[in-house]
């Protein structure tokens, strides 16, 4: 590419975001009106605005400059707040209450001076942004500490950022086993209840906290599995319970299809009990898995052959 290419592309996304930024100042202009019938457009802007502060080296500086067309006002600081707790939702506040302290940036820069600070802050949970997050300090837990640790947070409807953030602060190494198969059986007991029965959009909405640790990591995620089986004895394999976690870990790509096929063949004899009739009581799963796959393979043949015949078509007619 040329210098004067590059400088073109250069000017085309410049002007693209300018005007970007012209269209987002009539937005703030109408959003309050908005918000009188749609309370969750804060929380809808915050996504769409969250990943300006994860994406560059000075986030607040631009965040500043969006919001420009607002600030200082009550509404900017809804908005800064929605953006922070999305932002927080997959890391925690730890490392984003850092980053916000070594901007310089200060609340009254965006709500302004006539305002209750220390009330708006309390208000919308945003004391990491003025402070440390505070924890016990780190000592070594056992695998039962750490999902009761764990699944008290979960009890009392924590939110997702603030179990990041002990985490964060208590477990050394979150690619250990043993923290893995703690924080998964603390999610699902506190998803289940003493009936057993899955409360499914609880579990989906938490579905982010073993996201976060297994990632694509097939080791960590056979962890998982062994974890949801182990737990699955403990309460004498309810029936239908353990196909309706399947399927939520399988739908929120938690799981993937290998690992879930690893757990199904495995023979570790460090994990046999309840291991026959878990894999029983999932068998239609399975069947679907197997032949979801093979209806993927043949129309991955199909279109490869598509694709490779109409080459041939273009050699001949050449």
């Amino acid at each position: 590419m040329t210098a004067w290419n590059s400088f073109s592309v250069l000017e085309y996304y410049v002007s693209a975001f300018v005007r970007a930024l012209e269209r987002f100042a009539v937005v703030l202009e109408i959003i309050e009106d908005y918000a009188l019938d749609i309370p969750s457009i804060w929380d809808y802007m915050g996504e769409i605005l969250e990943p300006m502060i994860e994406d560059i080296e000075t986030p607040f500086k631009l965040l500043k400059e969006v919001l420009e067309p607002c600030i200082p006002s009550e509404k900017a600081g809804t908005l800064v707040s929605s953006i922070l707790h999305c932002a927080a939702k997959p890391k925690g506040t730890i490392k984003l209450g850092e980053v916000w302290r070594e901007s310089g940036l200060q609340w009254t820069d965006i709500i302004g001076t006539d305002r209750n600070v220390a009330e708006f802050i309390e208000k919308h949970k945003l004391e990491f942004t003025v402070s440390p997050t505070k924890f016990s300090p780190q000592i070594q837990m056992s695998m039962e500490e750490m999902k009761k640790h764990l699944l008290n947070l979960l009890e009392k409807n924590a939110e997702l950022e603030e179990v990041f953030d002990w985490v964060d602060v208590n477990v050394s190494d979150t690619g250990d086993p043993t923290f893995i198969r703690a924080l998964v059986t603390a999610v699902l007991e506190s998803c289940s209840g003493t009936a057993s029965e899955l409360n499914t959009s609880k579990l989906i909405s938490k579905i982010p906290l073993i996201s976060r640790y297994v990632s694509t990591n097939e080791k960590l995620q056979l962890q998982a599995l062994y974890a949801v089986q182990s737990l699955m004895s403990q309460l004498g394999h309810p029936s239908g319970l353990l196909h309706q976690i399947f399927d939520v870990l399988y739908d929120d790509d938690v799981i993937s299809d290998e690992s879930f096929k690893e757990w199904e063949e495995s023979d570790d004899p460090n994990e046999v009990e309840g291991k026959g009739v878990a894999v029983h009581s999932v068998k239609s799963f399975f069947t679907w898995l197997r032949d979801t796959e093979e209806e993927t393979d043949e129309m991955n043949s199909v279109l490869k052959g598509n694709i490779v015949g109409g080459r041939y078509a273009e050699l001949i007619n050449t």
